[in-house]
């Protein structure tokens, strides 16, 4: 709610809406993390159509724009920044920030093999990198000489990430 200077109390409307933007749910998230990862290993991630809705709105006249979230968690945010950079030939750079918070050891993401979240974001950006540049590739290969002239080439993809850890 907003109160407004009389005292009047407003309902905030949601901007973003589904039906208005369609840009995906708290469902879609879970549901692209389990196709990319195998299995939903956080409660809350954003859908990366919000995130890539929020990128291109941000950024569409300069596609060589540097993304930063401090709070990376599963990496929806590279996810969403790489699948811009393959629609659009953008040259978008991400930094991903997320402190190795550690995994209880009774949740499934450490009976899987990861010890923090960092791990987490870390795999999926990886496998999120893959995805876009396998389906740039089918889409490039079926497509004619002349489209193929407006596409990024599969190979250009910066789908890469390098990993830094404070001492």
């Amino acid at each position: 709610n907003h109160v407004k200077q009389g005292g009047e109390i407003k309902k905030m409307h949601n901007l973003l809406t589904i039906s208005t933007y369609n840009v995906g749910t708290n469902e879609d998230a879970t549901a692209e993390q389990e196709k990319l990862l195998g299995k939903n290993y956080f409660d809350y991630t954003k859908p990366t159509g919000l995130i890539n809705f929020l990128v291109r709105s941000l950024t569409y006249n300069e596609p060589n724009s540097i993304i930063l979230d401090f709070f990376s968690g599963s990496g929806t945010t590279a996810q969403a920044v790489i699948e811009q950079n393959s629609k659009d030939n953008g040259n978008r750079k991400f930094i991903m920030v997320q402190l190795p918070e550690p995994i209880e050891k009774e949740l499934e993401a450490f009976k899987d093999g990861y010890e923090n979240i960092a791990e987490i974001g870390k795999e999926r950006i990886r496998r999120a990198g893959e995805k876009v540049k396998a389906e740039l590739k089918e889409k490039y290969d079926s497509a004619s000489e002349e489209e193929q002239k407006k596409m990024k080439h599969p190979d250009e993809v910066d789908s890469g990430l390098k990993a830094c850890k404070l001492d």
